[in-house]
Parts: structure tokens; C-alpha cells; sequence
């Protein structure tokens, strides 16, 4: 009997004990080497290099590296990723995933990895008017609020956006998504809502954008100079303006026209007949 309760007390106590280590840690890159490892734990802040396993969790900075690669899929509550486009760069081997549960806030930097995808679960901050790079084929995935209010995204070399059901793009800035001097097909897919914020706001969708979701244009203007395709709904408000500047083909569409943009519609428009 005394044993049982011996026993029953030193497993308590190792439980706790292990709870006691668990931490919340905010990741730090310091590492001044032109590229370095995630997985190395010297290039961090931290005594370990930043992943959200066992009860550990991790805030990530970015903002003074130079080429980040990563080398397994990883996963952390929030990420800041800075600095210049061309010099702070995150990069994963293919098919690797880097998750962001809570905030993800780009000021600067540039994404990349062919097939690497980052995952975005919580809200996500584009921010300040340093370009931003999305390119090699990387894939930004949004499930929550994305608030895109400052600087262009570049994307580069099949990269692409999915703004996936249930998350809403609010346009708060009249800055590019994509690259209106390239031909690479590079994609915006939208299954959730994409939404402009501003009576001033001048948006220019340099993309290929897959629509099956719902675009709200109340304010402003929306520009898509490439092709446009889906059978997603638009709504353009009174003081709302689209302008398609490429082919429209759009397949059981509820064009909701407010305001003043049918006469915006550029290029060849083809609607595929209704089943």
C-alpha cells in the first residue's frame, strides 16, 4: 500500500515538474552569417531552434537575417518577417511547411521554396511599403483575416496566394499583388471573401486569379490585369469600380453592379452558359 502511494506521489510530481518546463519563448534570429539553418540552434536567440513541439511554444523574429533555410516542416504561434526583399529570405526544401497558428506580420522579406508551403491560421499583417517576395513556387495559404495595407507583393516562379474559405483579403491599399512585367503564371486563388476597405483605395491584381469565392468591391477600385476565371459572386458598390484588363470568364457568377463597373469590363468577356 505505502509503495502504491510512493509511487502515485513521485508521478505527480514528475508531471508537474515537466509542466514546469514548458515555456512560451519569443525566437530571435542573431545569426550574421550571409546563410544559415533553422534547425541550427547557435543562428537563434533561444536555447533551442524554434519549433512548437512537445510544450514548448515559440514567437518568431525575423527582421536581421539573410537566408533562412529550413529543412523540416515546422511550426510556431507567431512570426515577424522584415528587412529587405532581396536580402531576408525564408526558404524551405520542397514540400516542407512552415505553420503560424496565431499572427503572421510581413514587413519585408521574401517567402520561398519550391511546393514549400506557409500556412497561416490566424491573422495576418502585410505591412510598411518595402516590396515583399513570394517566389520559387511557394505557397501562402490564408484560413483567418488577412489586412494587406502597405508595400507590392511580388511573386515570382509559379508562386501563389490562397485565400481559403472561411478567410477574408481586405484591400487597404492601392498597392500590386503579383508582377504586371512578367508572363509567369502565378496565381491568386480566392474560396473565401476578398474584400476592398476605403473610398480611395487603387488595387492592382497582377495575377491569374481563380474566383470561387466572394469579391467585394464596396469602395474603391479593384484592377485585375490578368486573367479572371470562376463561378464565385462580385459585388461592386455605389462607390465601387473593377476594371478587367484581360480575358473574364465568368461560369454562374452573381454579378451584383452597384456601381460603375460593368462599363470597366476590358479584354474579351465570355460566360460560360449555366448548366
Amino acid at each position: 500500500m505505502h509503495n502504491r502511494v510512493f509511487a502515485a506521489v513521485i508521478l505527480v510530481l514528475a508531471g508537474f515538474c515537466t509542466g514546469a518546463r514548458a515555456q512560451h519563448q519569443v525566437a530571435e534570429w542573431i545569426s550574421q552569417e550571409r546563410i544559415g539553418a533553422w534547425e541550427d540552434p547557435l543562428n537563434w536567440s533561444t536555447p533551442q531552434f524554434p519549433d512548437n513541439t512537445g510544450s514548448n511554444t515559440y514567437d518568431v523574429v525575423l527582421t536581421n537575417g539573410w537566408i533562412i533555410s529550413f529543412h523540416q516542416s515546422l511550426s510556431v504561434n507567431k512570426c515577424l518577417l522584415g528587412g529587405e526583399p532581396y536580402s531576408n529570405k525564408l526558404y524551405g526544401l520542397t514540400g516542407d511547411t512552415l505553420t503560424i497558428l496565431d499572427r503572421f506580420t510581413w514587413q519585408g522579406g521574401n517567402l520561398s521554396g519550391w511546393q514549400v508551403r506557409y500556412d497561416c491560421f490566424g491573422e495576418v499583417e502585410i505591412v510598411t511599403d518595402v516590396m515583399k517576395l513570394l517566389t520559387e513556387g511557394s505557397v501562402l495559404s490564408l484560413y483567418g483575416d488577412t489586412y494587406w495595407q502597405g508595400g507590392d507583393l511580388d511573386f515570382t516562379g509559379y508562386s501563389a496566394v490562397w485565400n481559403l474559405a472561411g478567410a477574408t483579403f481586405h484591400v487597404q491599399t492601392s498597392r500590386t499583388i503579383g508582377d504586371p512585367g512578367t508572363t509567369a503564371a502565378s496565381e491568386f486563388h480566392n474560396l473565401g471573401t476578398v474584400k476592398t476597405v476605403g473610398q480611395g483605395i487603387d488595387a492592382n491584381f497582377a495575377v491569374y486569379f481563380h474566383h470561387s469565392g466572394h469579391l467585394d468591391v464596396s469602395n474603391g477600385l479593384l484592377r485585375v490585369t490578368k486573367q479572371f476565371d470562376g463561378p464565385g459572386s462580385l459585388y461592386v458598390g455605389p462607390g465601387g469600380r473593377v476594371e478587367f484588363r484581360d480575358r473574364v470568364t465568368i461560369g454562374g457568377n452573381v454579378i451584383t453592379n452597384l456601381g460603375s463597373a460593368r462599363r470597366q469590363f476590358r479584354g474579351r468577356r465570355r460566360r460560360h452558359p449555366d448548366p
